[in-house]
């Protein structure tokens, strides 16, 4: 649980790095989010219907997916930092069908060992804490 708090903490961050474990754990609670939202919509009707008839997204959806979107951007970011790559890498998601899939093989990738250009590896599981100057 920590490891999600820590992706919603750095929300802004994009100068660090994220584990593995941060990127995934974080990964899987927005596809259940984004799941339980589309069902709401689906359950209580706020989904957008067209001049066709057919359903699009509805409102709880939206507003889930436009809340996730600037913690998973940064995440990513800070994943491929990770392994040594620069954030700019996140651009291959607009190359059709290849681009994906190398950023899928990015993410699965293991950290790199120690410190490297984007810090030190963060541990998701401890938060850093106040220090007694922030306090006042």
């Amino acid at each position: 649980m920590n490891c999600i708090k820590h992706a919603f903490t750095y929300a802004f961050d994009i100068h660090s790095r994220a584990r593995r474990k941060e990127y995934w754990l974080f990964a899987l609670v927005q596809y259940i989010l984004v799941f339980i939202a589309a069902f709401i919509d689906i359950v209580i009707g706020t989904g957008f219907i067209d001049e066709y008839g057919n359903r699009g997204p509805g409102l709880f959806y939206l507003l889930t997916l436009i809340i996730l979107f600037l913690p998973g951007f940064t995440v990513s970011i800070r994943r491929l930092h990770d392994i040594g790559r620069s954030g700019w890498w996140l651009l291959l998601m607009l190359v059709p069908i290849v681009g994906p899939i190398i950023l899928l093989v990015f993410f699965l990738l293991p950290s790199q060992p120690g410190e490297n250009e984007y810090g030190p590896i963060v541990d998701c599981n401890i938060l850093p804490s106040k220090s007694k100057d922030e306090d006042h």
